[in-house]
């Protein structure tokens, strides 16, 4: 990991990447405010294999946009751009889903899946686990979804709380049942999830597991979403999906504020991140034991808001890098307010006309640009499911919610996550 801005984060601490921080530049890349960007038209005046050699300079984040700038440099850098992802491995849309063609429509851009040759998918067990047909259709889905793909990683769970000891071998048997259906042209490789490596495993025809790759560091990218025209199913979209963005970077956030003891430490003791705890440690491992027993882990424990600065010796310039990763939060969050409030003007109250044509122009739109099947109800689809609490602030409210129906008895602290969590899942 680093201190790049771009890193986001799930709750299982595997790092992600949105697409458009991906072809962004650093800030350090930017021109200073204060200097004049002089135009170059000199350039398309020199020979083309200067122009070659510059192209061939380019990093991501510049030849992106420079293949959307004329029909000339996007002939000249598209294949330079593609050739750059080699090394990144792409993942879906959060609402994306290849199991179920019928259902579960795909709301990444199709033009450029079609062009991604590595990608990575979350499985779990009953997905693993379901028929032959259904996990037959799961690569045919890949091959139709991604036409050059020909590298694809399952990533799976390496612990399911409460699975027994025998439930384990099954776990495996049912990783192995999808793998062994990869068509050809596709390498298909399984990494399970570690706290601090993960390996890339494949399985000969005998059964038995081999480390393909370790230890397996790729950079996971999120394939960027279709364009929609400026409407309701757009700014939908965009608020479901700027929310994500604003979880994923959140947790990016604390675990690089999380980071700063290990990596910082005061008199060469690391320090623990809980703001109410004074214990010290002389390695990383035994603190890394201790914030996960003790539940002062501010990553995996991201719903327990407590306070979390960085460590007191933290150099200047790495919290310089972190207030800017808090400023792009904070303006992304007074988007998502902004697109929120706007939908629910729109929307209008629950069961009102204005809310039932509201419902009828969302739907309309979204069987329109390929996000609903016709004839398929709008409470079916994956995306009003997930986002349609956005239009229920008229009589729902979060934190009168919490307070009036929630037993204090029922959320004691230590004793509600003794109850709720095994510490297996924390180790």
């Amino acid at each position: 990991m680093s201190w790049d801005l771009n890193l986001c984060m799930k709750p299982s601490e595997t790092p992600i990447v949105p697409f458009f921080y991906y072809v962004s530049p650093q800030p350090d890349q930017l021109p200073s405010p204060s200097l004049p960007i002089e135009p170059c038209d000199g350039f398309f005046t020199l020979p083309l294999e200067i122009h070659q050699m510059v192209f061939e300079l380019c990093d991501p984040p510049t030849l992106f946009p420079l293949m959307h700038t004329c029909s000339y440099t996007r002939r000249q850098c598209s294949n330079l751009f593609w050739r750059s992802l080699r090394n990144v491995c792409f993942q879906l849309e959060p609402m994306d889903s290849v199991w179920d063609g019928q259902f579960c429509l795909l709301y990444h851009c199709p033009s450029f899946a079609s062009h991604v040759t590595q990608i990575d998918i979350s499985l779990n067990l009953d997905q693993m686990s379901s028929t032959k047909d259904v996990r037959q259709g799961f690569w045919d889905r890949i091959r139709e979804l991604f036409p050059s793909v020909s590298k694809v990683v399952l990533t799976c769970p390496n612990h399911i709380p409460n699975l027994l000891a025998g439930d384990i071998v099954t776990l495996h048997a049912a990783m192995a049942l999808v793998f062994n259906l990869a068509p050809p042209g596709i390498t298909p490789l399984i990494t399970l999830e570690e706290l601090d490596t993960t390996v890339l495993w494949s399985i000969d025809s005998q059964g038995d597991w081999h480390a393909a790759e370790d230890p397996w560091t790729p950079l996971r990218v999120l394939l960027p979403p279709k364009k929609l025209p400026p409407g309701i199913l757009s700014d939908f979209i965009r608020a479901w999906q700027i929310t994500s963005l604003i979880f994923w970077g959140q947790l990016g956030l604390r675990w690089l504020r999380r980071e700063t003891y290990a990596r910082f430490p005061t008199n060469g003791q690391i320090m623990c991140p809980a703001y109410n705890c004074d214990h010290t440690f002389r390695d990383r491992q035994s603190w890394r034991r201790h914030i996960f027993r003790s539940l002062h882990d501010p990553v995996r424990l991201w719903h327990r808001e407590y306070p979390l600065s960085c460590a007191w010796d933290t150099p200047a310039e790495v919290k310089t890098i972190l207030d800017a990763r808090q400023q792009r939060i904070d303006r992304m969050s007074k988007e998502a307010r902004a697109l929120t409030a706007g939908l629910r003007h729109r929307a209008g109250r629950v069961e009102t006309t204005q809310h039932k044509t509201f419902k009828r122009e969302l739907r309309d739109q979204m069987i329109l640009y390929g996000y609903l099947i016709p004839g398929m109800e709008l409470k079916h689809s994956t995306l009003w499911n997930e986002a349609d609490e956005l239009f229920y602030a008229d009589h729902y409210d979060h934190e009168q919610w919490e307070e009036n129906n929630i037993d204090p008895d029922d959320f004691n602290e230590e004793d509600y996550f003794e109850e709720h969590f095994d510490e297996k899942d924390f180790l």
